[in-house]
């Protein structure tokens, strides 16, 4: 068995993250700009000082935003 295939990702794209929970690109992206749901901006591989346009959710930010609307 290769070792690679039990890595779960760290982060995801905003259409992963809404294919987890079940909503639309539209609502996470409402989620993200309304504070509710944090992002990741890595560094952009063309220089220290930029970052990557591409938006990421951890998987951990994920699950407890759900777990705070869990009733």
């Amino acid at each position: 068995m290769d070792a690679t295939t039990n890595l779960q990702p760290l982060c995801v794209d905003v259409r992963q993250a809404a294919e987890m929970i079940g909503m639309s690109t539209w609502a996470v992206r409402e989620y993200i700009a309304t504070g509710e749901l944090p992002t990741v901006k890595l560094p952009s591989t063309k220089g220290a000082e930029s970052r990557s346009r591409r938006v990421l959710i951890a998987v951990d930010d994920l699950r407890a935003f759900i777990a705070r609307f869990r009733s």
